[in-house]
């Protein structure tokens, strides 16, 4: 097919540099500028230069043969300048000059000879080869290897190393009912051809060779910032994914989608409770690259809130320690699955001997407790559970109720202590019991809370919902009492996972120490400060690090169960 004409040498088409040496002789310090020569294919120019130490008049001689020809293709010889300095340039005639491989050979005075190679093909073999190769509905080898070197093709490199004759074949296929523009574009279609092949031909144990050697030519992006980078334990399951698949060679897009996924995928399975945020982050990713449609507009914490959005991210963990991903199709599931799980919150019935009327909102404050009551509760008349409750009468109410439904308890003979601080734990199991958060698995662990706790349960059962977190990474804080803004926290959290409607007024209140809040709990405040669930220890004071008490707990977890039922 391609007969136009053949090449005595194999050889790579860059410019092959030769270091100069000078010859020995009673020269003068001079600086000395390497000779240099340069191919411009842009401008289809050659061009040499340097300086001699042998200073002015020193004769510099350009020697230019088409390789495989004895006779020089162009010769030049001439003297340096004053300083010793030469240049030269030649332009190669397009329309005249023969395609081919051009050796330049640069001598003198005081220079050893420096060689180089550059590659020219003229306007007419440039047409014919893309016209021929455009055109062609079927190739040989014998028709690429033709043309190899005048489009840069190294079959050392590439079609030589597969190791099997029917991808051979389908490289060339891959070449095949193509339509070109410049003799690089056919370069570009055989390497991708190649590369692509060979990750075809290959198994998992060649992933990471194959990735650093072919990562560029098909667009694969493994550099340091990449997902790719990001992944520490499985990379060997986005080799699997790559490798003896079958992709078509004649376009990378089967082949980075396919990667692209993996990542994604291994990344989705890499993820635990210590970094659950990056499933919005990756799932967006994915949503944006067309890899799954994952509806996380529906579960934006303006919808669920932070909790339910929490819970959500958790639920799909557990399903992927129980199961890892295989594919991007196992995350939307897994999605699907908790979605179904978390939103389907049962209800809490009040007891029906303590019916509820009105709404209450009770001082919270570390020390002496206030009431407001608009509308006064109402219900009928029961008998006394404690005979330590005067002076938190507008708790009183709420004690009784819990304890009646099994929620609070006593400490015995007849005490409830309400005025002493409660603690982390002791509030969690409060908010577990009112509101009969499920069972839940988590893979999260704290060191202060031991598995034969009688608090663990509790503990992981929050978290695992999302209605709490650590004090830091490593702890819970058990024995600490619960602050102010850390029980409005949770129980603006609470109220989220029940889809309750609290206050969305985003300004400041007027609190004196309102800059004394932690940003954690700014939201918190707000909304449940506005909403009239909680209140300040005066009328400008909120005291957002004072101790709760097991009086003011009881009675905002009362306060919840109320608005729970639409009350």
């Amino acid at each position: 097919m391609f007969n136009m004409f053949k090449h005595s040498r194999v050889a790579s088409v860059l410019l092959l540099f030769i270091a100069f040496s000078f010859l020995m002789g009673n020269v003068s310090a001079v600086e000395i500028t390497l000779p240099y020569v340069n191919w411009d294919d842009s401008k289809n120019s050659v061009s040499a230069g340097g300086v001699t130490p042998f200073g002015e008049n020193a004769q510099v001689t350009i020697l230019v043969k088409l390789d495989g020809q004895s006779e020089p293709f162009y010769f030049f010889g001439d003297s340096a300048g004053s300083d010793g300095s030469f240049e030269f340039t030649y332009l190669m005639d397009p329309e005249v000059d023969p395609s081919g491989t051009y050796i330049v050979h640069l001598g003198g005075a005081g220079l050893t000879d420096t060689t180089a190679e550059y590659l020219f093909i003229n306007k007419e073999d440039s047409r014919q080869i893309i016209s021929d190769m455009s055109n062609a509905s079927s190739i040989a080898i014998s028709d690429i290897s033709d043309i190899a070197l005048l489009c840069g093709i190294d079959f050392s490199e590439g079609y030589n190393a597969l190791s099997n004759p029917t991808g051979q074949n389908s490289v060339c296929d891959a070449l095949e009912n193509r339509t070109y523009t410049v003799l690089g574009d056919i370069k570009r279609a055989f390497d991708l051809a190649v590369a692509i092949q060979t990750f075809n031909e290959s198994n998992e144990g060649d992933g990471a060779s194959l990735l650093a050697r072919f990562a560029d030519i098909i667009g694969f992006d493994i550099t340091e910032d990449s997902n790719f980078a990001s992944i520490t334990a499985l990379k060997d399951d986005v080799y699997s994914a790559i490798t003896g698949q079958g992709f078509a060679l004649k376009d990378p897009t089967e082949a980075l989608t396919a990667f692209n996924k993996a990542v994604y995928t291994a990344l989705f399975n890499e993820i635990d409770t210590s970094n659950r945020e990056e499933l919005w982050k990756y799932a967006d990713e994915c949503n944006r690259a067309g890899y799954t449609t994952i509806p996380l507009e529906k579960y934006s914490e303006s919808l669920i809130g932070n909790v339910k959005r929490a819970k959500v991210m958790a639920k799909v963990i557990e399903l992927k320690n129980a199961n890892k991903f295989a594919t991007i199709d196992d995350v939307k599931r897994a999605f699907e699955a908790a979605d179904a799980a978390v939103l389907s919150v049962p209800t809490i019935i009040p007891d029906n001997n303590y019916p509820i009327v009105g709404t209450v909102s009770g001082y919270i404050s570390g020390g002496s407790q206030e009431s407001t009551v608009s509308p006064e509760v109402t219900s009928p008349a029961k008998p006394q559970t404690f005979n330590d409750l005067n002076g938190v009468e507008w708790a009183a109410e709420s004690i009784e109720y819990l304890t009646k439904n099994n929620v609070l308890s006593g400490v015995g003979d007849g005490q409830f202590e309400p005025n002493r601080a409660i603690t982390r734990e002791e509030f969690v199991k409060l908010l577990v019991e009112a509101l009969k958060v499920p069972p839940d698995e988590t893979d999260r662990t704290f060191a202060d809370v031991s598995e034969n706790a009688w608090y663990y349960d509790y503990v992981m059962r929050a978290y695992a919902s999302g209605l709490v977190n650590g004090v830091d990474y490593d702890n819970f804080g058990v024995g600490t009492p619960i602050t102010r803004e850390q029980l409005c926290t949770m129980i603006y959290r609470t109220m989220n996972l029940l889809n309750l409607k609290v206050e969305t007024d985003k300004s400041i209140p007027n609190i004196a120490d309102y800059d004394e809040i932690s940003d954690y709990a700014t939201d918190a405040v707000n909304s449940l400060y506005r909403a009239n669930i909680v209140n300040g220890v005066s009328a400008s004071e909120f005291a957002p690090k004072g101790v709760a008490t097991r009086a003011m707990a009881a009675k905002i977890v009362y306060e919840v169960l109320r608005r729970s039922n639409g009350l």
